[in-house]
């Protein structure tokens, strides 16, 4: 994952990870909305193509709403056309599902059918993906559902009693506990 505002466009498309296939999310401010954001998911095989095509003035088949850009993507370069054409479609799914941010997105494509094994794959990469974009304060994917199930899968957890851990070097006098929390 790669972000960059818009003013630094030029610095995000030099970078290899644009010139890669994946996804991208074009952000923008908007008061009116629940969280705040106006939001363009989109997919490529040259992801960087993409975003300057974007980074053109409406008149020209721009978009002029966004501020902020990201791009996701693999490390190791093995998405597909295929898997970034599910990836967009099930981003745009989930964005519309936890109404954070007003869509800008025409079509909600619906997503391709894929080996199972891949498919499984691209639902780990949505999976990271909705644990790593909060952390660049990012939220059009969480719904306020998977918040309080959050919230209480955590309260339930303090609430287990975990087993106690000790370690006794005897010879260094050294005894030591350690509780940590049980997970399911």
């Amino acid at each position: 994952m790669v972000a960059a505002p818009r003013s630094e466009l030029a610095a995000l498309l030099k970078r290899q990870e644009a010139s890669r296939t994946g996804i991208y999310l074009l952000l923008g401010d908007d008061p009116e909305s629940l969280g705040g954001s106006l939001a363009y998911i989109g997919e490529g095989d040259d992801v960087g193509k993409r975003l300057y095509q974007h980074a053109r003035s409406e008149d020209q088949g721009g978009k002029d709403f966004w501020d902020r850009a990201i791009v996701l993507t693999s490390k190791d370069a093995n998405l597909t056309k295929a898997h970034a054409r599910y990836l967009e479609s099930r981003f745009i799914t989930l964005a519309w599902q936890a109404r954070r941010a007003r869509l800008l997105n025409g079509t909600s494509p619906a997503p391709l059918r894929l080996p199972e094994a891949d498919e499984s794959d691209m639902e780990y990469f949505v999976a990271q993906a909705k644990i790593i974009l909060p952390v660049l304060g990012v939220n059009i994917l969480r719904s306020a559902a998977a918040d309080a199930d959050g919230a209480a899968e955590v309260s339930a957890l303090a609430r287990v009693s975990s087993p106690v851990f000790a370690l006794h070097l005897k010879k260094d006098g050294i005894t030591a506990r350690a509780r940590g929390p049980t997970w399911r």
